[in-house]
């Protein structure tokens, strides 16, 4: 990719140097141009979308793992809480849910925390709450109920556009589960968000007709040119020239509908996600056989300008994207080994014995069994669930990495509080002690600059330290005992 544009860009200076072409070479010019922004504002488009869904499914699955929603029920299976400890409860999930409708800047119709039995323990309509007399006893019909507690417990369920009962727009609900100790399904907490904000998002890429396409039917369920009433009909349905043909695309290309050319770009989508769409932009006239032909040398230069800019734009963005890969692990998004590397050699060079860095390697114990026992998806759910634990407990402090399957590192200043509660806050958030098969972690300790001067001196040292853990909790455990880390 990075030598295809460099090529474009090399092309597009000599474009520039010469002034002008010949009408042949000015209409391939153009039409090799307008295939180009198609494909990428179809492919950007596709990335918006995505990207919404993306981050709505990560907002819900947060706010599904609040211990509010565990203290509605009662910490513990077998036991109940009380009156004011539910009353307490509720209050607190009003207020997450409320506070979801406040970080989406378009805002978010309807938010509810539903019991299995369909009975609506709080509902959170356009930030006002409902009151007791106003939660419906039976959410059951609801398009999202089923769906979400079929799936996995940490799985998230985007239902396809339906009109809320609340609000009367047309909207896509995200809601999981909301997870408990005993993996018991209890509950859902979901959101609803507008399908007009998601045709906002990609109007805001500028002029051009673009449309989202449903895969399976060549339905129409957006459209730029058509603000979404609640009510007017999904999308725009007398649109019926993609029926015949999409479902003979493939991931992207280009096709040329009713004399213009276009371009499509399907929409990535996460398990959980019911929705199959196509991004699809349109070209602003059919292209015709004088497309291009008698544009002035400054009309080529202008072109070449923008395709300078485009150019220069995507080779700055690779690199980033590049780079961002290099140095994160694709299962957590934590940082990664390279990056740990990295980061150690810098900051051992300014580290004193006055303002030493704690270099912390913890390797889980348990993991293996769990995998066995539970399967990978839940073994990597795991992993997610700790790496997620494991950056809240350091915000702030420190910095955490996964550097293999299993094995987890953390920088960090000891503070005010010292090397022992720091262990400690690494301890704690890389337990899952509630789970069918628990899992907790070793680990090693180095002071930096003390200890190790360089990076490989410190990962030796570390390393033989948590194996030293490891061992002692092995032998605790073969003497009765159960030390912490074991």
């Amino acid at each position: 990719m990075r030598n295809m544009l460099l090529a474009m860009l090399a092309g597009a200076l000599v474009f520039l140097a010469g002034g002008s072409g010949s009408a042949v070479a000015s209409r391939s010019e153009a039409i090799n141009t307008e295939q180009a922004t198609l494909s990428r504002r179809s492919a950007i488009a596709a990335q918006l979308v995505g990207h919404t869904f993306t981050r709505a499914s990560s907002i819900i699955q947060v706010a599904a793992r609040d211990s509010s929603y565990l203290e509605f029920y009662g910490s513990r299976a077998d036991t109940s809480p009380s009156a004011e400890e539910r009353y307490a409860a509720v209050e607190r999930v009003t207020d997450q849910l409320v506070h979801l409708g406040r970080m989406y800047s378009e805002g978010i119709g309807e938010a509810s925390f539903i019991d299995i039995s369909g009975h609506e323990n709080v509902r959170v309509v356009n930030g006002r709450s409902a009151t007791s007399g106003e939660l419906a006893d039976d959410r059951r019909s609801g398009a999202y109920f089923g769906p979400t507690f079929a799936l996995s417990p940490g799985v998230v369920y985007q239902s396809v556009p339906y009109r809320s009962a609340a609000t009367g727009e047309w909207v896509i609900s995200s809601g999981t589960q909301v997870l408990t100790p005993d993996w018991i399904k209890r509950a859902i907490v979901h959101f609803e968000l507008p399908v007009e904000s998601f045709r906002r998002e990609i109007e805001s890429m500028g002029d051009g007709h673009l449309v989202i396409v449903d895969a399976g039917s060549g339905r129409v369920v957006i459209d730029t040119t058509r603000v979404q009433g609640g009510d007017e009909p999904l999308g725009n349905p007398d649109n019926h020239l993609l029926n015949p043909l999409v479902r003979q695309w493939g991931e992207h290309g280009l096709v040329r509908i009713d004399g213009r050319l276009a371009a499509y770009q399907r929409i990535p989508a996460d398990v959980g996600n019911a929705n199959s769409w196509y991004a699809v932009t349109f070209a602003p006239a059919p292209t015709g056989p004088l497309t291009g032909v008698g544009w002035l040398p400054s009309a080529v230069i202008l072109t070449s300008l923008l395709l300078i800019t485009y150019t220069l734009f995507a080779l700055v963005r690779g690199e980033s994207a590049l780079r961002t890969a290099a140095n994160t692990d694709p299962l957590t998004g934590l940082r990664n080994r390279r990056s740990l590397a990295d980061d150690v050699r810098r900051r051992i060079g300014r580290a004193t014995s006055d303002n030493p860095v704690l270099l912390i390697l913890s390797d889980l114990n348990g993991f293996k069994a769990y995998n066995d026992t539970l399967g990978h998806p839940a073994g990597d759910a795991l992993l997610l669930r700790l790496a997620a634990a494991l950056t809240g407990a350091l915000a702030g402090r420190g910095t955490a990495y996964r550097i293999g399957g299993d094995e987890f590192c953390v920088v960090a200043q000891p503070g005010a509080t010292g090397m022992d509660e720091l262990m400690d806050v690494v301890d704690q958030a890389l337990r899952a002690d509630a789970d069918l098969v628990p899992v907790c972690a070793s680990h090693g300790l180095v002071v930096l600059p003390d200890e190790a001067a360089d990076f490989s001196t410190a990962m030796k040292l570390v390393d033989e330290r948590m194996y030293e853990q490891k061992r002692a909790s092995r032998q605790a455990r073969s003497g009765g005992g159960q030390p912490t880390g074991a």
